[in-house]
């Protein structure tokens, strides 16, 4: 083969193996704001780590996704609740719930719930 072949091939491998080392670590980085922590899931090896990630950027395996819960109090609203007291009296009620997942326990939280939403949702229907 010639030499400009050769050099025409191997700056086209190079190339593109520049390409694809540069499209996994973009594929690995995630990032989490200061109001935020999060488990990374592995979306390829279908695994769920332990170690709780806090805010700022984070490189992990190619193919992640971040579980993201608030890492501040989230408010829940129950407006117009109404019962009876003992002598039948009727009460209507506005309560707010202030509420904050555990980081050592968010591995827990999120295989019994999933992800915030459905954690929000089981809150807010023993609520």
């Amino acid at each position: 083969m010639p030499a400009k072949v050769v050099l025409v091939l191997a700056l086209t491998g190079g190339l593109l193996a520049f390409i694809a080392i540069i499209a996994l670590v973009v594929s690995s980085l995630g990032r989490l704001n200061t109001d935020q922590i999060a488990l990374p899931y592995n979306t390829i090896s279908k695994k769920l780590s332990r170690e709780v990630q806090a805010s700022g950027l984070h490189l992990n395996a190619p193919g992640f996704k971040f579980l993201i819960f608030p890492s501040v109090f989230t408010s829940m609203e129950f407006d117009d609740i109404s019962c009876l007291n003992r002598d039948g009296v009727s009460i209507n009620l506005d309560c707010t719930l202030q509420f904050q997942a555990d980081p050592k326990y968010l591995y827990d939280i999120v295989l019994q719930f999933k992800d915030f939403d459905g954690y929000k949702r089981i809150l807010y229907g023993t609520g």
